[in-house]
């Protein structure tokens, strides 16, 4: 690939990086908040506790089905919460720390799949700016989305 193209690449990231680093160091301080940022967060958490009593996740196939998450990303975060003390924000961060490696996914895809460090920075920094800008309710919400993702 040309130079230019290269230097048009960091060029990007540069940008990108401007544009989302804020965003996440803003809603890094909002982990630790005891306020429920969405009502899932609530939710995700009682089916969390209720895993660690040892009751069952899902209820009557027959019956309404009321969580359709797997229980891997509940044994994930009810590990974290022991060591936080608080099941929302152990999800915060599960949810965070899964946007970030999603984002690492899709550069070291893109950097290899190119050849180049720098499509495989701006394809990171691109998901990221985007997930920040467009869908701010999401980013660091107690939520087993990311985690799927």
């Amino acid at each position: 690939m040309p130079v230019m193209a290269s230097r048009g690449f960091w060029l990007g990231c540069l940008v990108l990086g401007v544009i989302a680093m804020p965003i996440l160091a803003d809603w890094m301080a909002l982990l630790p908040l005891h306020i429920a940022l969405n009502p899932n967060e609530g939710w995700n958490a009682l089916h969390t506790e209720a895993w660690l009593a040892g009751r069952p996740l899902y209820l009557d196939p027959s019956g309404p089905v009321l969580n359709n998450y797997p229980p891997l990303s509940f044994a994930i975060v009810a590990l974290l919460g022991r060591l936080t003390g608080d099941l929302i924000i152990a999800g915060r961060i599960v949810s965070l720390v899964s946007l970030l490696v999603v984002a690492l996914a899709s550069a070291l895809i893109a950097g290899r799949t190119t050849g180049m460090r720098a499509a495989g920075w701006f394809t990171a920094l691109l998901l990221l700016a985007t997930f920040l800008l467009g869908y701010t309710d999401y980013v660091a919400m107690n939520d087993p989305q990311r985690l799927a993702l």
